[in-house]
């Protein structure tokens, strides 16, 4: 009854400057990132007769925190107020080292003690402050999650990718991307790992450190758009609002041939310490190639036909069974046997062993411009044009059309485009001469030694008697290249 009669007689008034959170008599610090401070200023007012003193306590107040004087600080905890309307200035500081939620609780107590009696640490009264409060990281997603893979990119071209960085938190957030700093000692990492093992002043300690040890020796430069090898990254830094999102660009510009792999760094202000300490990291890799298709692998080139080294080798290895073939010591392909009037056909093989497709013009041309005539409607080439994909052949086909027993030459080109692959810094090109004669079918008579008056060749039987018979040989020879039938 006693406590009763005091609390009435003392009635300390206590108000809010700000932070009062209307309709509700509360404490309210919303949200905030963790290890963050904010801070609420009460007034406590003395409107009673008489001298007393207060004291706060913080109480869990079913909030699951048993170490709540670890993320709340009252200053000043305890004093006291005269009479007649004297005030005091109370700040509650909220400085929360983890993740929590403390929604309308009485965590607060004031406790009202009276001096004047004899025991001076009697409790008059006790007025309980109820207290909101969020303490929350930094919460985000990347997409792609961790690299981005150009794949095979031509040399001299540029090709553009992007990731998302979003914030699926309740508070913004500012990031900054830079390149990853150099690899730090065994110490450096011994001591982030020791501050992991703690508990309750793990997060704090880890931020420190591992802000202290992205910043040491690597001196990132926070940069609106910045270039590592053959990647340019833009934007370099920015602040993402509740809810939203922001594309990051990576333009890759392959320059120089060869393979480029770089790694970033992404920094996301008030995450979980324990996430990544020392920067998210994030790769880049890409692949620049030069559009190019083989020319020295005779066997390859012409491996539908005869390779011969020499001219003397070819022609004691003749047969008419030849198409085609190609002599290496004259850099000279050979239409063999072909009848005038009759087409021939021979293909050579265009093989691209590069990673990206090349593109390829085809032509025949006469060895000198007075001869340009001379190979018209002769031969050909199919197709004039052909795209080469990676990895892969195709093959041109040049057809030889004699049109008198003569002999033809031309000039095989096969050279990259320069217009559809700006990459090429000059044409790269196969070539080497063809040449043909035609040819007609040639009958010798060997074995008939006589003639007539016009030299032609005759065979002259004896006098018969009706019923007799006689024989007389006739030996005849194909004396040119090609087949011949003879009929009788």
């Amino acid at each position: 009854m006693a406590r009763s009669t005091a609390a009435h007689k003392y009635s300390p008034f206590l108000t809010l400057l700000r932070g009062f959170s209307a309709g509700r008599g509360c404490v309210d610090f919303g949200a905030l990132k963790v290890l963050s401070k904010a801070k609420q200023v009460l007034t406590l007012k003395n409107r009673g007769k008489y001298e007393i003193v207060y004291s706060f306590k913080l109480e869990a107040a079913d909030t699951n925190i048993p170490d709540l004087a670890s993320h709340f600080t009252v200053h000043p905890q305890k004093g006291m107020l005269a009479s007649s309307g004297d005030s005091m200035h109370i700040h509650l500081l909220f400085h929360p080292k983890r993740e929590m939620s403390i929604e309308d609780k009485a965590i607060l107590q004031c406790q009202v003690i009276d001096p004047s009696i004899s025991e001076g640490d009697e409790i008059a009264a006790v007025i309980p402050i109820r207290v909101s409060g969020k303490a929350v990281f930094s919460k985000y997603s990347i997409s792609p999650a961790s690299l981005i893979n150009f794949g095979v990119v031509l040399k001299g071209t540029r090709k553009t990718h992007t990731f998302t960085l979003e914030n699926k938190g309740v508070l913004a957030f500012k990031f900054h991307i830079c390149r990853v700093p150099p690899k730090p000692s065994a110490h450096q990492l011994q001591s982030v790992q020791s501050c992991m093992s703690e508990d309750t002043r793990t997060n704090a300690v880890l931020a420190k450190k591992s802000k202290c040890l992205l910043q040491q020796d690597a001196g990132p430069v926070v940069a609106t758009r910045f270039t590592l090898g053959m990647f340019t990254v833009y934007p370099g830094f920015g602040s993402i609002p509740p809810g939203d999102r922001q594309t990051v660009t990576i333009e890759c510009r392959a320059a120089t041939l060869g393979k480029c792999k770089e790694h970033l760094s992404i920094d996301i202000q008030g995450r979980n310490p324990t996430d990544n300490p020392l920067g998210i990291p994030y790769t880049l890799f890409a692949e620049s190639c030069f559009p190019a298709f083989v020319v020295d692998d005779i066997e390859s080139i012409f491996e539908e036909h005869r390779i011969c080294g020499n001219k003397k080798l070819y022609q004691s290895l003749q047969t008419v069974q030849d198409k085609g073939v190609f002599i290496t010591d004259e850099n000279r392909f050979i239409f063999t046997n072909v009848v005038v009037g009759h087409q021939a056909e021979a293909r050579f093989k265009i093989r691209n062993v590069n990673k990206v497709p090349c593109d390829v013009v085809l032509s025949v041309k006469p060895i000198s411009t007075e001869h340009k005539n001379d190979i018209k409607g002769i031969f050909k080439v199919d197709p004039l044009r052909m795209c080469v994909p990676s990895r892969s052949h195709a093959f041109a086909t040049v057809t030889f059309t004699p049109l008198k027993a003569k002999n033809y030459r031309c000039t095989f080109e096969a050279s990259l485009d320069i217009q559809a692959s700006p990459a090429a810094t000059k044409a790269q090109s196969l070539t080497f001469s063809i040449t043909g004669a035609g040819n007609l079918p040639q009958v010798t008579v060997l074995r008939l030694v006589l003639r007539d008056e016009k030299g032609n060749p005759l065979l002259l039987f004896k006098k018969l008697l009706l019923g007799d018979s006689e024989e007389l040989p006739l030996v005849i020879c194909n004396s040119g290249i090609v087949p011949v039938q003879v009929r009788s």
